[in-house]
C-alpha cells in the first residue's frame, strides 16, 4: 500500500500526529510532491529509513479550464479593476508558506 502526502502539517489536531505515525509505518511506500516536503516530511515523522519515498510533481488542470483567458479578460469577467493588485495562492495559508512571498505585500 502507498499514500500520498498533500500535507505535512495537518490542518486537525494534535491527535491526528499519533494515527499519520501509525498509518506512515503500516505503509510500503509514500509519495510527497517535491523535495521539501521529504525533508519536512523525514523530521516530522520518525519511520524506518529504507522506506520508499517518491517525489511525484502534483500536477496542474490546464487542459480542463478551456479557453485560456487574459489577465484583462479574467479582471473583467471578476469584476477587479485593473489597478487593485491581485495575490493569487493556492493551499492554506500557513506561516512557513509566508516565506515564499515577496515581503513587499501587505495583508489587511
Amino acid at each position: 500500500m502507498v499514500v500520498t502526502v498533500h500535507d505535512i502539517e495537518s490542518f486537525h489536531s494534535k491527535n491526528s500526529q499519533v494515527s499519520s505515525n501509525l498509518l506512515f509505518n503500516l505503509v510500503d511506500g509514500i509519495i510527497l510532491h517535491n523535495r521539501s516536503s521529504i525533508d519536512e516530511f523525514k523530521m516530522k515523522f520518525k519511520l524506518d529509513v529504507n522506506k520508499p519515498m517518491a517525489i511525484i510533481p502534483h500536477g496542474n488542470y490546464m487542459n480542463y479550464t478551456g479557453k485560456y483567458k487574459t489577465q484583462n479578460e479574467a479582471r473583467e469577467k471578476l469584476n477587479i479593476p485593473t489597478e487593485i493588485p491581485i495575490l493569487l495562492f493556492f493551499g492554506r495559508l500557513k506561516s512557513k508558506r509566508l516565506r515564499h512571498c515577496n515581503q513587499g505585500f501587505i495583508f489587511d
